[in-house]
């Protein structure tokens, strides 16, 4: 998998942090 996250929604981001991010590789950029 490979390419950018684009992360759209009201939360604080902990979901994203916690359970996504660390799903992705190294090189994804989160935008």
């Amino acid at each position: 998998m490979h390419g950018k996250c684009l992360h759209i929604g009201c939360s604080s981001g902990n979901v994203i942090k916690n359970i996504i991010l660390p799903k992705l590789p190294n090189d994804a950029t989160l935008i």
